[in-house]
């Protein structure tokens, strides 16, 4: 009888609404020496995951609680892909782009 061991994989993107820039906190990601990328106002990458934030509208007629910027996140687990820096550097650019042209605050 041969044993067959599934990898698991997972992958996750989300957008989160916060109201000021103070509250961008990546200080937990500093210990897998993420990399700058070139998106929205700020944005970094590391071997598992990337994150961006940028500025972004208010809805038509929200009212002045709306929040005044966008963070993107992504991450991937159990690939063991070497290159996985680099297509998530490309995956949080595209999804930069597609919040920036696409996306308003909630």
């Amino acid at each position: 009888m041969q044993i067959v061991r599934r990898r698991r994989y997972a992958f996750g993107a989300h957008a989160k609404f916060p109201r000021f820039e103070e509250e961008v906190d990546w200080s937990s990601w500093e210990k897998y020496k993420p990399d700058p990328v070139r998106a929205g106002k700020k944005a970094i990458v590391w071997d598992t995951g990337a994150a961006s934030y940028l500025p972004c509208k208010p809805f038509p007629g929200a009212g002045p609680s709306t929040a005044t910027r966008m963070e993107l996140e992504i991450f991937v687990a159990g690939s063991g892909n070497r290159n996985d820096r680099k297509a998530l550097s490309h995956l949080i650019k595209q999804f930069t782009a597609f919040a920036e042209k696409h996306l308003t605050c909630a």
